[in-house]
């Protein structure tokens, strides 16, 4: 994985706030749709993790059929 476009804590954190609907649920997609599909999910973690890579944050989320 390259970091290339990966957000800060504080870029997601401001782009959040951007948003006006602070109710709205928090959806996930991963994959790229030219490269066999795109995945979605339902957010329902977050937490610190730290491993070989680094420290970082992982969202978690439920995998929608």
């Amino acid at each position: 994985m390259t970091d290339i476009n990966v957000l800060t804590i504080q870029e997601l954190i401001d782009q959040l706030n951007a948003i006006e609907d602070k109710t709205l649920k928090v959806e996930l997609s991963t994959g790229h749709e030219d490269k066999g599909g795109r995945f979605y999910g339902g957010l329902y973690r977050c937490s610190i993790v730290e491993d070989y890579k680094g420290t970082r944050i992982l969202l978690t989320a439920h995998l929608q059929e």
